[in-house]
């Protein structure tokens, strides 16, 4: 098998999406049986996977490492999230532009006076 006959069979994956787009997405609303099977059955890493099988690349001891070791480093990733502190309330304002156009100054503005008024009915000040 060459390179671009291999190239050729990995393009023809589609690449659209087949689950949920978000955890309070239900899919299965506008998605019938069909076309979830039709999606899976060109899912492009189910593809790959079945390709490099076919050609003796992969075996399932192979992925099951791989699987436990990406599984590994995502939990330790999650570990480090988890104990790095939290962005202050204007940091979703900062880096975003080179100069804060008004109307976002002003929405930086009201997130700051909500806070404050928050923390004073909280604290009860």
């Amino acid at each position: 098998m060459t390179y671009s006959s291999s190239v050729s069979e990995a393009e023809r994956s589609d690449d659209s999406s087949v689950g949920h787009h978000s955890t309070s997405d239900d899919s299965t609303i506008y998605r019938d049986d069909a076309e979830i099977e039709k999606y899976q059955q060109l899912d492009p890493i189910r593809s790959l996977k079945s390709y490099l099988k076919q050609h003796k690349l992969w075996d399932e001891s192979q992925n099951e490492l791989f699987i436990k070791a990406t599984n590994k480093k995502i939990m330790e990733a999650i570990k480090v999230a988890e104990n790095d502190s939290l962005p202050g309330q204007d940091d979703i304002f900062n880096n975003v532009y080179s100069a804060i156009p008004f109307h976002i100054s002003k929405q930086q503005v009201g997130l700051q006076k909500y806070f404050k008024r928050r923390n004073q009915l909280v604290n009860g000040k």
